[in-house]
């Protein structure tokens, strides 16, 4: 069963994605993912239609939100905290540039107006790489990674740990053209067809030779006039 969990919004003139991984060896991982995407979208979209919209914040408010709606599930189910493990991370995109929150592995990476690919938010890992954060943990909001560009960028894109390898060299960080240029070219020409080719991707022989982990991937571009 995937465990993984994507969503996005569009709240003029914002766009919002959260991607969350569910832990493997938790029994209600894939609920949890599903739940804090479902609150951390929600949370922001609610800011940011305000009168007063600070992407910012609105994404960091969205990370208490999620893990206090999981911690209820839990308390609700009679589960422990831990059963609805889940990274997420939190992205607005708006006017006034890209805003990320992020607990856990996976990561945020930007194309900036210059073509430079840059990783915004790196994984949450401990001493091992299997090891990571989840926002279920009692301490989870001080292993928040907080991301932010301030200036016009060509796309930008979340991924869950199961692409990471074969989007970032893992231990300088840095994203691989390779992978993502095409992708993000992709989009930009045709983003109405490009959902099912990536889809059908994700889902191919190549990409399962990769990687034995789910894999979540959301991309946005700006469009060719």
């Amino acid at each position: 069963m995937c465990q993984d969990w994507c969503d996005w919004a569009f709240v003029e003139p914002y766009l919002v994605a959260a991607v969350a991984d569910g832990a493997g060896s938790a029994t209600r991982s894939a609920l949890g993912a599903e739940l804090a995407c479902e609150t951390a979208l929600e949370t922001v979209s609610i800011q940011l239609a305000g009168s007063s919209p600070n992407p910012a914040e609105a994404v960091s408010s969205a990370m208490h939100t999620a893990r206090d709606r999981l911690l209820a599930e839990a308390l609700s189910s009679g589960e422990p905290e831990s059963a609805y493990a889940c990274t997420l991370l939190v992205a607005a995109a708006g006017p006034e540039g890209l805003f990320v929150n992020h607990v856990g592995d996976g990561c945020c990476v930007v194309e900036h107006e210059s073509g430079v690919l840059e990783t915004l938010s790196e994984p949450v890992n401990g001493e091992y790489i299997n090891v990571t954060a989840f926002i279920t943990d009692s301490d989870a909001m001080d292993h928040v990674a907080v991301g932010a560009v301030t200036a016009v960028i060509n796309g930008w894109a979340l991924l869950t740990d199961g692409l990471y390898d074969m989007a970032v060299d893992r231990r300088q960080h840095t994203p691989h053209a390779g992978f993502f240029r095409p992708i993000l070219d992709a989009v930009t020409r045709n983003p109405s067809d490009f959902s099912p080719q990536l889809a059908q991707w994700l889902r191919s022989e190549r990409v399962a030779a990769r990687t034995s982990d789910d894999v979540t991937l959301f991309v946005a571009a700006r469009c060719s006039e």
